[in-house]
Formats: C-alpha cells, sequence, structure tokens
C-alpha cells in the first residue's frame, strides 16, 4: 500500500514538473515574440515596403542597413497575388502610400496582412495608407480590410461628416511621450521631439481615432491641439506599429522603430 502511494505521489510530481517547464517554455516564447528575442540578431531584418514611402524615409532605411536590409518594394497590387507566401519572405513590411495617390489595399492583401502579424510578423504602417479597397468607393477606413492589427480608426467627424482619415492638419509641434511610450523602447530617452525648444516639426497628421497603445503624439504649437502620433496594436505575438505622420522627418524615433521591431 505504501509503494503504491508512493507511485501516485512520484506520477503526481512528474506532471507537476512538465506543467512548470510547459508553462515556462510557454513564457518564454511569448516574451521573446512579443518584446524580441533575448539574444542580438546575426543579420539584419529582411524588409518589404508596400508603396511609396518620402525620400526621408528611405534615406532613415538606407542609413541603417545593420538593421534592415535588403530593402524591397513593391506596389500593393503586386502583392494582392499569393499575399500569404510573399510576405512570409520578410521579417519586417512597411505600408507606405503616403507618398501616391492610390491608397486602395485589396482585401486579400489585407487578410494575408493579419494572418502574417498574427503570427509573429512585424508591421509599420504611414499615414492614410490602406483606407480603401480597389472598387469600394463607398467604404473609407482599416477596420474592413484590416480588422484590428492596424491600432487607428476613421470615424466621421460629427460637424462635417467627413472621414477623419481624410481629413489633413498641417501643424508645427513637438512630439511627446504617449500614456504607453515613457517607458516604451521607440521612444526611450526622449522628453520630446525636437529636443531644442526654438526648433518645431512641419508635420501633416490625420485626424484619427487612437484605439492602441498611444507611444506619443504630436502637439500643434499654437493651438495646443494633441494628435496621435504613433501607437501600437495589442497583439499576442507580432506587432503592428502606426506613424501618422511621416517617420521620415524624426530619423531618431524613425531608427528606435526599427531598432525595437527587429528584436
Amino acid at each position: 500500500m505504501i509503494l503504491l502511494e508512493e507511485k501516485k505521489l512520484l506520477i503526481i510530481l512528474a506532471i507537476a514538473v512538465i506543467a512548470v517547464v510547459a508553462l515556462f517554455a510557454f513564457g518564454f516564447l511569448f516574451m521573446a515574440a512579443r518584446f524580441g528575442n533575448f539574444f542580438p540578431a546575426e543579420h539584419p531584418a529582411t524588409m518589404l515596403i508596400i508603396g511609396t514611402p518620402s525620400k526621408y524615409t528611405m534615406e532613415v532605411l538606407n542609413a541603417n542597413r545593420e538593421l534592415v536590409y535588403p530593402i524591397t518594394t513593391r506596389t500593393a497590387d503586386a502583392m494582392s497575388r499569393n499575399s500569404e507566401q510573399q510576405l512570409a519572405q520578410y521579417d519586417i513590411v512597411m505600408l507606405d502610400q503616403s507618398q501616391q495617390e492610390n491608397k486602395e489595399v485589396s482585401r486579400a492583401l489585407g487578410e494575408a496582412l493579419q494572418k502574417y502579424v498574427n503570427s509573429g510578423g512585424k508591421l509599420i504602417t504611414v499615414l492614410d495608407s490602406g483606407i480603401k479597397e480597389p472598387n469600394e468607393s463607398g467604404n473609407i477606413g482599416w477596420k474592413t480590410t484590416f480588422g484590428t492589427i492596424i491600432p487607428v480608426e476613421c470615424r466621421l467627424e460629427s460637424m462635417t461628416n467627413q472621414p477623419g482619415c481624410t481629413k489633413k492638419v498641417t501643424l508645427n509641434g513637438r512630439i511627446f511621450p504617449g500614456a504607453y511610450g515613457h517607458n516604451h523602447a521607440i521612444m526611450r530617452g526622449i522628453t520630446q521631439y525636437p529636443a531644442e525648444q526654438s526648433k518645431l516639426l512641419r508635420e501633416t497628421v490625420l485626424d484619427i481615432t487612437n484605439t492602441g497603445n498611444e507611444i506619443a503624439y504630436i502637439e500643434d504649437a499654437r493651438t495646443k491641439v494633441q494628435y496621435t502620433a504613433i501607437t501600437e496594436a495589442q497583439t499576442l505575438v507580432g506587432k503592428s506599429i502606426y506613424f501618422n505622420y511621416d517617420p521620415g522627418t524624426t530619423p531618431a524615433i524613425l531608427e528606435t522603430t526599427l531598432d525595437y521591431m527587429t528584436k
């Protein structure tokens, strides 16, 4: 009888040990996927650009080849065929149609990007990129195409009934850490940008609604009106960052973003 009880106890202990090991393994994988690996990458991250970024953004990307290289540029239309297979070739995807008139992204590409992020992929979206679907003139915004992976919404203004993601606001201002920015890697060491009191950023932003974790906001120096500048989607494994301005105009912030996305 004593031996039987001892065997039962040993089985229970073995099951408990297996459960603890599995829990730690899952936690390690979750932390590595969510916050970056605990060991530095040996090679730069491969990057895909869908669209046409500004020359400032391209200058920063090309100057940081130790973080992202090679960099491939494709149109959204070219990515609409075999989207999942194409996206799987890259560590980071930047959706930046800010310098082109066509803001269309197909439903197939949008769904593929959702799977990409939810499987551990890294996505950066800039301004009004992807707010339209082909042949869907009445539908403006991101949610229908991208689900929840892009952490902003395009809501109608109460006064004008205009979608906020089509309302461009040009301002002179500074960028400050948001509610989730003070301890975030992207804003580490940055209390305001530009740091010099005599300098301001000249930016064009959209009147969007933040639905993610606000990393930074931009404040109009004249009116004191604040707009979301950088926000992050709440994901389990992948990462999705949204820029509500041209990220190339803040090289230091774009560089820390690239570093964060490669971890």
